[in-house]
């Protein structure tokens, strides 16, 4: 069976794991958390994928993330920025920062 890109991503994004929250994150722009990512992807598509890539990490609990635009990397973090406040910064280039509001 052939799967298009499209389609792959599609499935992804709406079978994901959601929580109970109004949102599943906050996003902040131009911002990172320097010096904690416990996972790098490389050749990610969206900050969506990126963000359904949090949810569905086992390795560690993912409480944030970040999705580099330009070189479509997606780093995932078991910190946020109220573990780690002075390392939350604005980000050189085009990077989102998200929390993931389902992390109890």
């Amino acid at each position: 069976m052939w799967f298009t890109v499209k389609d792959v991503i599609f499935a992804t994004l709406h079978e994901s794991p959601r929580c109970n929250r109004l949102w599943t994150f906050e996003r902040v722009i131009g911002y990172e958390i320097s010096g904690f990512d416990d996972r790098t992807i490389p050749g990610v598509n969206s900050r969506l994928q990126c963000q359904d890539l949090c949810l569905r990490e086992k390795g560690f609990t993912c409480r944030s993330g970040e999705y580099d635009y330009a070189f479509q990397q997606c780093r995932l973090s078991s910190e946020d920025r109220r573990s780690q406040p002075s390392s939350f910064r604005p980000a050189f280039g085009d990077v989102d920062y998200f929390e993931n509001q389902c992390v109890t």
